[in-house]
């Protein structure tokens, strides 16, 4: 019975620490950029709205009047 009680406890044990570290890696989310700005700005006339994009080495830009 206390083999039984130890192993249920270590299993508890691990089971809880892996939960732990796999919510961890889930709980943020890499930002899209459709969440950077989900209605483009209104631009001055004679400009138009450029939209956010992700550079090749993962820089966000935001979306911008060109």
């Amino acid at each position: 019975m206390t083999r039984f009680l130890s192993a249920l406890a270590t299993l508890t044990f691990v089971l809880g620490i892996g939960g732990a570290a796999l919510a961890k890696t889930k709980a943020t989310p890499k930002p899209t950029t459709m969440m950077m700005s989900a209605k483009p700005m209104k631009c001055a006339k004679g400009k138009s709205y450029v939209k956010p994009y992700t550079k090749k080495d993962g820089t966000m830009v935001k979306g911008y009047c060109r």
